[in-house]
């Protein structure tokens, strides 16, 4: 025989319905966390990826035209050369220089976010260097990347 149910226990089912759904809407909302937190370090790997392609470019360009390795370090300034990468039409090292920096400049700084490069010649007389550091910025994550070039 079944024996009718006591008050007490009444509406004991419906809470354990909420609190399960109180669980699973915290759970989604942290893997929801989880996932944009995922997006944003994956953006902040392709910046750096296109900082580093960046870098290796110039670095190329720099070990191409070694005499115009003073001239890296100057104002950009674009030319009827052509670049140290496909050397057809040639031109004195340090205008070279200043080409490959103009095309480097317009190629590269313009993809990463408020991008900013800083060259300047390390060292002096036959051991000068080339120091490269390459930053940028997404608001909230800021990368800044270093690298010497030298012969």
């Amino acid at each position: 025989m079944n024996s009718p149910r006591p008050a007490a226990d009444s509406g004991f089912g419906l809470l354990e319905v909420l609190v399960a759904l109180l669980v699973l809407s915290l759970g989604s909302l942290g893997l929801l966390r989880l996932s944009i937190m995922s997006a944003a370090r994956q953006h902040q790997a392709v910046l750096q990826h296109q900082a580093l392609a960046a870098l290796n470019d110039l670095e190329a360009r720099v070990r191409v035209n070694p005499a115009g390795l003073p001239a890296y370090a100057g104002p950009p300034a674009s030319h009827t050369c052509s670049s140290t990468m496909t050397p057809s039409l040639p031109c004195e090292p340090e205008v070279m220089a200043a080409h490959d920096l103009a095309e480097w400049r317009a190629r590269y700084l313009a993809s990463l976010p408020r991008a900013q490069s800083d060259l300047r010649l390390v060292g002096d007389g036959e051991t000068q260097t080339l120091a490269i550091e390459l930053t940028w910025s997404t608001g909230r994550w800021n990368g800044r990347i270093t690298r010497v070039v030298g012969p």
